[in-house]
């Protein structure tokens, strides 16, 4: 336990230095230094007590709660109220997708105690993992497009007015945390079809439906629930992309566009909120993976006992 909270701690203190840093990052006006070609010196064009205040008033913008307020005079946090719940819908829609989806695939890619795998089932596993998810999205916006000029209305391909517009830009964000999932899965699943229990329990006539679901999945989702922290990484990182190239008025988007016109102030909101959003969900992926692991589980009993 003791270990747990100091793992807890660190992230605490981790997350507060990159919060920091992001912050600085974007307050700091661009031009604040200058250098002199010709006297080879670099000069701040801004005195020091304006860029400490600067600083200053960012901070206490943010202590107060509001984290200051938009052009129109209204609060970021309100601003965001509406915004940050679709940014998390697209997120969890995703992981949902792709943990489902991810886990068939694996289990139809493994070779289950076979002697050989599909090399085709493999490849698309890998051509899944290596195209990047703006090509994906540019494609399946072209489709649409096309479809719609042969006078089929199927998906929008941008905004949002209701369900149908997430549903393009969650099959864009869950490609690739599908694959890897099908990935790890599989390669789980065939490593544990190798253990000597396995096979004895194939060997006193169990069969192979109930091996796989009661004893080989039992045992691997600990591995693939794992794997999601480095899949919300690469998750963050993407919704980025998706957001921009679908339109889509999430936090990652706000974040950009706002930025792009000057709003700092709320491009600051939009960036601490989907940091915010990024580890806290990564403590709950890590703690959710520590007590579904029976042998990290049975250390923090025998720590306790001791």
């Amino acid at each position: 336990m003791k270990d747990i909270i100091l793992k807890v701690i660190s992230k605490i203190i981790y997350i507060f230095i990159f919060l920091n840093f992001l912050i600085l990052v974007i307050i700091i006006p661009e031009d604040w230094l200058f250098y002199d070609y010709n006297g080879g010196k670099l000069y701040m064009t801004m005195d020091k007590r304006d860029f400490l205040h600067i600083i200053k008033h960012c901070y206490k913008s943010i202590f107060d709660g509001g984290l200051g307020t938009t052009v129109r005079g209204e609060t970021i946090w309100n601003y965001m109220k509406p915004i940050i719940p679709k940014s998390l819908i697209l997120i969890f829609l995703s992981l949902a997708i792709s943990l489902v989806l991810g886990i068939l695939k694996g289990i139809l890619d493994s070779r289950k105690d076979r002697e050989r795998r599909s090399t085709i089932k493999l490849m698309t596993t890998v051509i899944g993992l290596s195209f990047p998810e703006i090509f994906i999205g540019v494609l399946l916006q072209s489709f649409m497009v096309w479809l719609y000029r042969k006078g089929i209305e199927a998906l929008p391909v941008g905004g949002y007015r209701s369900f149908k517009h997430i549903i393009l830009p969650t099959i864009t964000l869950s490609l690739f945390p599908t694959m890897y999932i099908a990935r790890v899965t599989s390669l789980t699943i065939d490593d544990i079809y190798s253990k000597e229990y396995i096979r004895t329990a194939i060997g006193k006539g169990a069969s192979r439906r109930r091996v796989l679901y009661i004893h080989v999945l039992k045992q691997a989702l600990p591995k693939i629930i794992g794997s999601f922290s480095y899949i919300l990484s690469t998750l963050i990182a993407n919704l980025v992309v998706v957001e921009y190239l679908f339109y889509y008025p999430g936090l990652a988007y706000v974040m950009l566009f706002k930025y792009s016109i000057g709003e700092k102030s709320v491009a600051i909101g939009a960036a601490l909120f989907l940091s915010i959003t990024y580890f806290a969900l990564k403590l709950i992926i890590k703690f959710l993976a520590f007590f579904i692991d029976p042998i990290k589980r049975s250390k923090l009993r025998m720590g306790g006992i001791r």
